[in-house]
């Protein structure tokens, strides 16, 4: 059970009495504050990190793919052209 007297808070827990100065509690409730914004801060760039890493993991497998699928294109073409093959021996 806590109250506030003047600027202090006197709380009672198991028949002891703490008195704390209200300035005190204002300094860590603003301390805490700040902690939280920090923390939400830090996530949102990591999580901006992640998008920007997805990105990229994206990019690179849609060009392995394009480069997939050309190679077969090519590769498709050399066998219905047999002048082609002639011509690369």
């Amino acid at each position: 059970m806590c109250w506030i007297v003047r600027k202090t808070y006197i709380c009672v827990k198991d028949s002891i009495v703490v008195v704390i100065p209200r300035q005190v509690n204002e300094e860590t409730i603003e301390a805490r504050e700040q902690a939280m914004l920090l923390k939400e801060r830090r996530q949102m760039q990591a999580q901006k990190n992640r998008e920007k890493l997805k990105q990229a993991f994206l990019k690179k497998k849609l060009e392995k793919m394009k480069a997939a699928e050309l190679k077969g294109r090519e590769s498709e073409t050399d066998k219905n052209n047999p002048e082609a093959m002639e011509q690369t021996e």
